[in-house]
């Protein structure tokens, strides 16, 4: 049996999400394993470096954990609800949820917020549509398709822009704005980068984009907006054959005998994917400074049907911060129903579980 630890947060890492995993029956019986009175003082931080040790990466106010207990001689818990009296009087908690086999931690720096997630594979067994994406250590996702139909969780809205075929692709993206980045989340909070375009498939979603630059921007949506920025760039810096292809492309973005063309012309001359140009060129709009963005820690990986895209936005102090951008179509949600459904619902909330 296994417990997972999951650091949500922008800062220092291209994922977004930090995955920790230990053997263990319960999250009570973790936390009763490495239960340990340190001393958190100047200079040292003693508590704080065992923590970042146990965990693997700094986890912003978790080390106060272990200096309280050294402090207020605290035994361990015997149940989940003396443990969660613990963690709210000695982490720095906005909000928790969970305490039975799960938990959920909602904290900020005031900057930004961030989240710990807590479970172990008890919960796992009865919500792998929850869980699936949290227990991913490695953030690039694997590729695949298969039929079915698939069904998104609530509150993913559909992004209907016009465009008529078959399939649909979602996007997700983990963003952070404002000192709200979490809790903003979600249609219903009326902040979502997340979302469903009806009628495309993603070895197409290229074509769908193109005619879209001509549009408002608040006319397809902010989820598909950020995209834009990407593809007047990729399509000016085509050359040649490649130039000809675009041009009728863009003249007529339904003809898919062009499109096909196009498609198999890339394959042939060894020529990356439009959409992977489209996301290196595209810029993330939060917090994106010229003077502190470095392109060149950007990692992109398109796949057949998922494609993702970590961009670099900025430096504060010693970490650098990321935005992650996926996108993936029916044909690969059906291929992984809970990976699919775990990815939607952590981009829609900060309490996914």
């Amino acid at each position: 049996m296994a417990v997972y630890f999951v650091y949500r947060s922008h800062y220092g890492n291209p994922g977004a999400f930090h995955v920790r995993r230990f053997d263990a029956e319960t999250v009570l019986d973790w936390f009763r394993s490495i239960w340990k009175g340190i001393p958190n003082e100047q200079p040292t931080w003693e508590a704080s470096s065992y923590a970042e040790k146990l965990i693997g990466r700094s986890v912003y106010s978790f080390g106060s954990l272990f200096g309280s207990i050294h402090e207020h001689n605290w035994p361990p818990p015997k149940s989940m609800n003396e443990l969660g009296r613990r963690l709210n009087n000695a982490v720095y908690v906005g909000e928790l949820q969970g305490l039975g086999h799960h938990i959920q931690i909602l904290t900020d720096d005031d900057e930004l917020e961030m989240a710990i997630y807590i479970f172990d594979d008890h919960y796992v067994k009865k919500h792998p549509d929850r869980c699936a994406f949290l227990m991913r250590e490695d953030w690039v996702l694997p590729d695949g398709m298969a039929s079915g139909a698939f069904k998104p969780p609530r509150g993913v809205p559909k992004l209907n822009a016009g465009q008529q075929g078959e399939g649909c692709t979602y996007l997700a993206h983990f963003a952070a704005y404002d000192s709200g980045s979490l809790t903003d989340l979600g249609p219903d909070e009326g902040f979502c980068l997340t979302g469903c375009v009806p009628g495309v498939r993603v070895p197409d979603f290229p074509r769908f984009l193109v005619p879209l630059t001509t549009r408002d921007h608040e006319d397809v949506g902010s989820e598909i907006a950020q995209l834009l920025s990407g593809v007047t760039p990729a399509v000016k810096a085509a050359k040649g054959q490649e130039k000809a292809f675009l041009k009728a492309v863009t003249a007529n973005p339904n003809d898919q005998v062009c499109w096909g063309a196009y498609t198999d012309w890339l394959l042939e001359n060894d020529r990356p994917p439009l959409l992977e140009r489209i996301l290196k060129k595209y810029i993330p709009e939060a917090g994106c400074s010229t003077d502190s963005r470095r392109p060149k820690k950007d990692r992109i990986v398109v796949q057949s049907h998922v494609a993702q895209a970590s961009k670099h936005v900025t430096r504060w102090g010693k970490d650098d911060l990321y935005h992650h951008f996926a996108l993936f179509d029916d044909l690969w949600a059906n291929a992984y129903p809970h990976l699919a459904a775990s990815l939607l619902r952590t981009a829609t909330r900060w309490d996914p579980l």
